[in-house]
């Protein structure tokens, strides 16, 4: 499978967003990723390979990629990817993944941290184009004060009642006393974590700590995805 680059956006600091057309049609899932090889001479020790969730929702027809780019700091793939010209092609393997939400009778619990809330974008953005949002909490931790996808999120909140979104900008932290003070239903709710692999893997045993059985506890990260 190929993806033909349409063009790159800047949300804020080092985060960019970059816009593909599938060369052929295909569909997939929100909350799900693509495994992208893209060829480069030069290349670091990093590899010609990278996971990226899609931001974007199957209805808006482009595959998105939000990610973070530090110039010089970041991989030889990152540095291709941000060199691209329009048409140029990446290759992709079919889209995969788990970390998906379908039943809209159950009650969420979503926790993100910084690039984390691409999954949950996707999700919400198909969400209102269903006009069907289920009950859903949203915990987005930032490092920034102007967090990425805020105003879509701060919209669907004015619209649909069972959908609530609470930030944590830093140095605030999401931690048990905050959870447990703001969401107090949550051992009723299924939750989706998603991050970087620190913050994943730390928030992933609190909860368990709280109470949550393991088995209702979805987690989505990948190791060095900021690279």
């Amino acid at each position: 499978m190929q993806l033909r680059f349409i063009r790159k956006q800047h949300e804020n600091g080092n985060v960019w967003s970059f816009f593909f057309e599938p060369a052929s049609p295909f569909s997939w899932k929100p909350g799900q990723f693509l495994y992208c090889s893209l060829k480069h001479n030069h290349m670091d020790n990093r590899g010609d390979h990278r996971y990226f969730t899609i931001a974007s929702a199957p209805h808006e027809q482009t595959i998105r990629f939000t990610v973070r780019y530090f110039e010089t700091a970041s991989s030889t793939f990152k540095q291709k990817m941000f060199s691209l010209e329009p048409g140029a092609g990446m290759d992709v393997y079919p889209p995969d993944g788990s970390f998906t939400i379908e039943d809209y009778s159950k009650k969420y619990l979503c926790i993100a941290g910084g690039i984390g809330i691409t999954p949950f974008r996707s999700q919400c953005n198909n969400f209102n184009h269903e006009k069907a949002f289920p009950d859903l909490v949203l915990v987005y931790g930032s490092q920034t004060p102007d967090p990425i996808f805020s105003q879509e999120f701060d919209a669907y909140t004015k619209t649909y009642p069972r959908f609530n979104v609470l930030y944590r900008i830093a140095p605030q932290v999401i931690n048990a006393e905050f959870i447990t003070g703001h969401v107090a239903d949550y051992k009723e709710r299924l939750l989706y974590v998603s991050g970087p692999e620190p913050m994943v893997k730390t928030i992933a045993p609190m909860l368990q700590t709280l109470g949550v059985p393991k088995r209702f506890i979805k987690t989505d990260y990948f190791p060095g995805y900021t690279i």
